[in-house]
């Protein structure tokens, strides 16, 4: 398995679990989707997944507080 594709899965287990997840541009910690939404509404687990596929070398950032209830 791949750096890549094991960050995809993480990223799936994650929002299947019902944390946040965000991709970020590898090595960089700003995000490639409006920040704004991502703190009010989380990416579904298929929409995760499909965006892994697209971008399987993004970074995962995860969104913490209420979105996630993790403080």
């Amino acid at each position: 398995m791949s750096r890549s594709s094991a960050i995809g899965e993480y990223a799936e287990a994650y929002a299947g679990c019902g944390i946040s997840v965000h991709p970020l541009p590898p090595g960089e910690k700003k995000s490639r989707l409006p920040w704004a939404d991502r703190q009010r509404v989380r990416l579904m687990p298929d929409e995760v997944a499909a965006y892994w596929r697209e971008h399987p070398d993004a970074n995962v950032a995860i969104v913490t507080g209420q979105l996630s209830n993790l403080v």
